[in-house]
């Protein structure tokens, strides 16, 4: 087999190049990147093969690589559903977005019964184990077919919901789609457990352990790392608190949805004691250029939550965004920002532990399902406050701090 793929993201936002990848020298028996059975490799180049894949979509890139190519090979009923992973999309500095997309590609094939085989070439797969080891770790694990506790109702309207996907997300990211409860409610859950044990792959994997403490019932989150001050959080009843803040472009941003939360958002869920983690980036190009006023407003945020909400806050600002998204998927307690689908799939890992105690608040709004608030165990929809907008540090902190009132501080 001859065939070449251009492993390039389609979506203008995210195009970054092109780099050309060949799979013939490929040899025959050779594991594929999940669990798929090898044999499935021959049903791989199928699909490859098909002629009526290049009529259906003539700009579409051999294998798929986002929602819409995805949804050009699943109109043609293939055997097996491929996807090619691939480092030019950069799902490091895009995770938010790409999962959404490889999650929803997922969904509809576990819906047809179809196979689901991630491939890649050896220079991507060097690339990742050495690289993004925590990404590669995750997408080894997705199984090829889908073992749910779900039940035959669930699963019939999980196929109902996924058989008109193709239609209703043509053009959107998929999380930005309304209609999908049921795939969001029973498939995402252990889709994001897959991401949970590959975050301990990242730097912040001690951030996952828990320990008894004496005279106090249960267990307490680690959190951040330190035995003593685990005890420390123990006893005076304080929890592990992350909350990601999302600046950069979201500043530059049009509409209502972005900006940046006021204190009041945080003293609704902080309680007094709570140590909090502030995960925070402007290196990604679209944010750079607002890195300093980031950093100023972060900076400046910290102090207010540990001034006024009586908390002992932390900033982790520009770290590995694997790092970040296991600080903030192993937290006790999860704050999103708004417009953030980086936090929103860190909060899906979060409450994928089943644990009764962990709390992922999460802003509703246009951007995520269109408002629309599935019922997903675990996740705390809330209304955001107005938000602080603008291009310049003082105003914005003082838009932040606002006017906080007695009846909002951080709860006892």
């Amino acid at each position: 087999m001859s065939k070449f793929l251009r492993s390039h993201w389609r979506a203008p936002t995210l195009c970054i190049g092109v780099v050309s990848v060949s799979l013939s020298g490929r040899a025959r028996g050779e594991p594929l990147v999940n669990d798929a059975p090898a044999h499935l490799w021959d049903q791989v180049e199928a699909v490859l093969d098909d002629p009526r894949l290049r009529g259906a979509c003539p700009s579409c890139d051999p294998l798929p690589r986002d929602w819409p190519e995805a949804c050009v090979v699943l109109s043609l009923d293939p055997p097996v559903l491929p996807w090619y992973l691939a480092s030019g999309q950069q799902p490091d500095k895009y995770i938010g977005n790409y999962l959404s997309n490889f999650f929803f590609a997922y969904a509809a094939a576990v819906a047809r019964g179809v196979p689901f085989v991630v491939v890649t070439s050896s220079i991507e797969r060097d690339a990742f184990k050495n690289f993004f080891p925590w990404i590669w770790h995750f997408f080894a694990s997705i199984p090829a077919t889908l073992v749910t506790s779900a039940s035959s109702t669930e699963s019939r309207q999980v196929a109902r919901e996924m058989s008109r996907a193709c239609s209703r997300c043509k053009n959107l990211f998929p999380h930005e789609c309304s209609g999908f409860s049921a795939t969001w409610r029973y498939v995402a859950p252990p889709f994001a457990a897959l991401l949970l044990q590959a975050l301990n792959a990242t730097a912040a994997k001690g951030w996952s352990i828990s320990r008894r403490v004496r005279r106090r019932a249960g267990r307490i989150r680690g959190w951040p790392g330190d035995t003593r001050l685990s005890v420390v959080q123990g006893l005076l009843g304080a929890r592990a608190v992350a909350a990601h803040v999302r600046c950069g472009d979201a500043l530059a941003q049009h509409g209502e949805e972005w900006g940046l939360l006021p204190l009041e958002a945080y003293a609704r869920v902080l309680h007094r004691g709570d140590f909090v983690a502030l995960v925070s980036a402007s290196y990604r190009g679209a944010d750079f250029l607002f890195a300093e006023t980031c950093r100023d407003v972060v900076m400046g945020l910290m102090g207010l939550l540990n001034r006024r909400l009586s908390v002992s806050s932390s900033l982790f600002y520009d770290e590995e965004v694997g790092a970040d998204l296991a600080r903030l998927a192993f937290s006790d307690v999860l704050l999103c920002g708004p417009s953030s689908t980086f936090c929103f799939w860190a909060a899906l890992a979060a409450i994928s532990r089943g644990d009764n105690a962990t709390e992922a608040h999460v802003p509703a709004g246009a951007l995520l399902m269109r408002g629309s608030r599935p019922r997903i165990p675990g996740i705390l929809w809330y209304t955001a406050p107005k938000l602080a907008r603008g291009w310049e540090a003082p105003a914005l902190l003082a838009t932040i701090a606002g006017d906080l009132a007695d009846s909002t501080r951080s709860r006892e």
